[in-house]
């Protein structure tokens, strides 16, 4: 679990030094819904990877 956490570490971090960095940039290129909606890519992020790290089938295709 721990491996998980720190694998997922670096590219949530850079995710998210992208949206709060590039801020204002982003809200007069793409406008405030967009961005909200890119937002939204945080917790979908930890979402699918965690649902990626449960699945049964990665388990199997890990031994072969």
């Amino acid at each position: 679990m721990i491996n998980w956490i720190f694998a997922q570490q670096l590219p949530l971090s850079m995710l998210l030094l992208v949206l709060l960095l590039g801020h204002q940039k982003l809200l007069q290129t793409l406008g405030a819904r967009t961005l909200y909606a890119l937002w939204l890519s945080v917790p979908l992020w930890l979402l699918s990877s965690t649902l990626a790290a449960l699945l049964p089938w990665r388990a199997v295709q890990s031994r072969c």
